[in-house]
């Protein structure tokens, strides 16, 4: 296989054997197995134990962050930039579950420059996301409590989907991503039953 494609593979592996195990009960010989090649073999890819986790973390990131500028190019409406945000996470992670168990529960393991370099490409995550709530909210200030309470809040809904998600009985990453779109941009209750009641509330 190619560089990229090997490389990618002891990725997947080293997701896997750290999501399984954890980070500290994990060994290369673990990940090595798992990507059927020898641990010398392993070495040609990652160093360490420590740059592997680093590798998974910072690499899921990177994906994602490309991935995003690839599908918001063109796109101009906030509430479509959000849906385009989080299907965009959804599609990248629920193919990748292992790896988003390691950045959720391993990435802490980090130290370091790796650690610096992780939580640097998070910040820009973080912030991408927040941008667009900026714009949806005609929030002036960047800095404002609200700005940041509504994108934690929206993390913390699409973060932890991986713990009760289930193939075949739960939509797809796109059906997802518009559920939750809606549910984030108007509560649980349907948008023209919520307009109604503004109306009768302003009627009254």
């Amino acid at each position: 296989m190619r560089y990229e494609e090997r490389f990618e593979s002891v990725l997947k592996s080293a997701a896997e054997a750290f999501a399984t195990r954890g980070y500290h009960r994990a060994s290369i010989r673990n990940v090595a197995k798992a990507a059927g090649m020898s641990v010398a073999g392993l070495y040609y890819y990652c160093r360490s134990k420590e740059e592997l986790l680093f590798a998974v973390c910072y690499h899921s990131f990177d994906v994602l962050l490309r991935n995003l500028q690839n599908a918001l190019n063109g796109v101009s409406d906030p509430k479509e930039q959000l849906r385009v945000f989080v299907y965009n996470h959804f599609e990248y992670f629920l193919s990748h579950v292992e790896a988003m168990k390691v950045v959720s529960h391993e990435a802490g393991m980090l130290t370091g420059e790796y650690d610096l370099r992780v939580a640097e490409i998070k910040r820009e995550y973080y912030l991408r996301c927040q941008q667009i709530i900026q714009s949806l909210l005609g929030e002036p200030d960047s800095d404002s409590i609200c700005l940041r309470t509504t994108t934690l809040a929206l993390f913390g809904m699409i973060n932890w989907v991986y713990t009760w998600y289930r193939p075949g009985r739960d939509d797809d990453a796109k059906g997802l991503a518009d559920c939750m779109t809606e549910l984030f941009l108007h509560g649980v209750r349907p948008q023209g039953l919520a307009d109604a009641g503004q109306e009768v509330t302003h009627g009254a």
